[in-house]
């Protein structure tokens, strides 16, 4: 009988939906389309909405937000452990991790298991490296290891450290174009259109919401004539800024906004 193929891949999170978790969802259909066995471990607890991803809803290890070096070398392999206790006899392991700190966490599994890791960085900006952290990305970029989402990661990554030639700028488009679907849905189906439909898709979270619901009230209030409704698609990790949006608009009576929260599709 031939033995399956296992790709662990750390991640942040796998609740809520934005692009990392689509990312994942994706990767894992693929994988397992092609004979692999797919474990997924994430530090960041929440509501998983993709169904998909549901299987791994138990591999929850806040452990995972800090590297390694915070922990004694006890607890570094007993959540070593943790992560390869599903590994029975597989010919070929890959690991893969997302962010800095899961970057040194799925180093050492590799090496505990014999397995090649790859650094897939899906952040869009880097906080500046330590000294030690240089050391580790160089090692794996020499490598070929190490990638970003694109041609500019590995510049702000290693920023104030080295330049990156153009052909060394190794970046890989994330899967995640499946996140339309046509599927039935009560808030959408309430929604009565007024005289004018404003949408918005994005989390509340980015630097131009506050602007966007700010220039929304001025324009309501500068066409008092018009009902107007804005949709935003989209929600908070906590819930938190939806208070805010909802209250910044509740005296305008010719304005009405919808907060669908997180939606997959």
């Amino acid at each position: 009988v031939q033995m399956k193929k296992k790709y662990i891949i750390l991640t942040p999170s796998i609740s809520n939906v934005g692009g990392a978790e689509i990312y994942c969802r994706n990767k894992k259909i693929f994988l397992e389309e092609n004979g692999w066995d797919v474990d997924i471990f994430y530090c960041r607890k929440g509501k998983v909405l993709i169904n998909d991803l549901k299987t791994y809803e138990e591999n929850f290890m806040q452990e995972l937000l800090m590297p390694p070096f915070f922990y004694r070398k006890s607890s570094i392999n007993k959540y070593i452990d943790k992560i390869t206790n599903s590994i029975t006899g597989h010919k070929e392991i890959v690991v893969e991790s997302h962010t800095k700190a899961l970057a040194m966490w799925g180093e050492l599994v590799a090496n505990r298991i014999s397995g090649k890791h790859i650094i897939y960085l899906l952040a869009e900006s880097f906080k500046k490296l330590s000294d030690h952290e240089y050391l580790f990305f160089d090692f794996k970029h020499r490598r070929r290891e190490l990638a970003g989402i694109s041609d500019k990661s590995l510049s702000l990554l290693f920023k104030g450290y080295r330049d990156i030639g153009e052909e060394e700028r190794y970046f890989l488009r994330a899967s995640c174009a499946n996140v339309v679907e046509d599927v039935e849905n009560e808030t959408v189906n309430r929604i009565e259109t007024k005289d004018i439909n404003i949408g918005c898709i994005t989390r509340l979270e980015k630097d131009f919401v506050p602007e966007l619901i700010n220039e929304i009230i001025i324009f309501a209030n500068n066409h008092k004539d018009k009902n107007i409704l804005l949709v935003i698609i989209g929600g908070s990790i906590n819930g938190d800024l939806e208070k805010i949006i909802y209250h910044k608009v509740k005296n305008i009576e010719n304005l009405e906004v919808i907060i669908t929260g997180y939606l997959f599709p």
